[in-house]
């Protein structure tokens, strides 16, 4: 699978899907070099979410219904500059939606999640 890339939003979050092939494409493009696991359980990025707004994530080799939610976080706490626990309900429901999405995309896609 070469890269792929889809956009979603909800409200004034617009966020860029960008799926590479695997987990060590991910590590490769988050590192910015080689993909060179040391031992079992080494620290390898599965995922990551940039602050211009684009989610990283594989389209094998990972748990997308744990990267996705995971990223999203990311990205709306990111986006509203922070989360109060007594006002966090605008953040849960962007993060539902934004996921949803994503989980639509990928899968009209292809990507088995």
């Amino acid at each position: 699978m070469k890269t792929t890339t889809f956009t979603v939003q909800h409200l004034s979050i617009r966020l860029k899907i960008r799926l590479l092939p695997g987990v060590a494409d991910v590590h490769r493009a988050y590192t910015g070099g080689t993909y060179i696991p040391r031992r079992v359980g080494a620290n390898v990025v599965h995922g990551f979410f940039s602050t211009d707004g684009t989610i990283v994530l594989p389209a094998n080799g990972g748990n997308l219904n744990e990267l996705v939610p995971h990223e999203v976080s990311h990205a709306v706490i990111h986006h509203l500059n922070g989360v109060l626990s007594h006002d966090d309900e605008p953040c849960s429901t962007a993060i539902g939606c934004l996921c949803a999405r994503i989980f639509k995309q990928l899968k009209k896609i292809g990507v088995v999640v």
